[in-house]
């Protein structure tokens, strides 16, 4: 579905999307006229890059191509996503896309910040336009065992995370808590 409101700008504006608990906030005076103002929540618009894993949805915002004043004066959306969303991926560098028409590229300037406990991303949006989500994939790449290693009940094992968009090593991912759920006690 489509939310639509309009944004006053002698008042602060928030919008939450859907069933998501995804917002779009705006402050007050940060366009200079009343708009009508609506966000939709769709499919992915394209791949952003191999090397990457993306959210399977898309964030439009429209007027597209509002623009607004800039510094603190600019539109932010709070996105959360789920663990099973982002597997293999380093969600702490998670970043926000829109296609660039004037560059042919696509373009992750925008000033993102991430809680990984609370899995979710903010940006802020100095225009209206399709926006995707997506975090750089991580690699493991075991160093051992090797066959000669393996004997007794000890198993040595080292291994290295690797970030595919750089090939270079890559922080372990954020901690996660999980619940064995098959396990009563646990």
């Amino acid at each position: 579905p489509v939310n639509i409101q309009t944004y006053n700008p002698s008042n602060a504006f928030s919008m939450t999307l859907g069933t998501t608990s995804d917002t779009l906030t705006i402050p007050s005076g940060s366009y200079a006229t009343s708009v009508s103002v609506s966000a939709q929540i769709g499919p992915l618009p394209a791949s952003f890059n191999p090397t990457f894993t993306s959210l399977p949805r898309s964030y439009t915002f429209r007027p597209h191509g509002l623009t607004f004043i800039g510094g603190n004066k600019v539109a932010k959306a709070t996105i959360y996503y789920t663990d099973g969303e982002i597997i293999g991926a380093d969600e702490r560098n998670m970043k926000v896309y829109v296609w660039n028409g004037q560059s042919s590229s696509w373009d992750t300037t925008f000033a993102t910040s991430t809680n990984t406990s609370q899995n979710k991303t903010t940006v802020t949006l100095p225009h209206f336009s399709l926006y995707g989500v997506t975090a750089p994939k991580i690699e493991t790449q075991f160093q051992t065992p090797t066959n000669s290693e393996v004997s007794g009940l000890t198993i040595p094992i080292s291994y290295k995370l690797i970030n595919l968009t750089t090939n270079l090593p890559a922080d372990p991912p954020a901690e996660r808590l999980v619940e064995d759920t098959t396990d009563p006690e646990n």
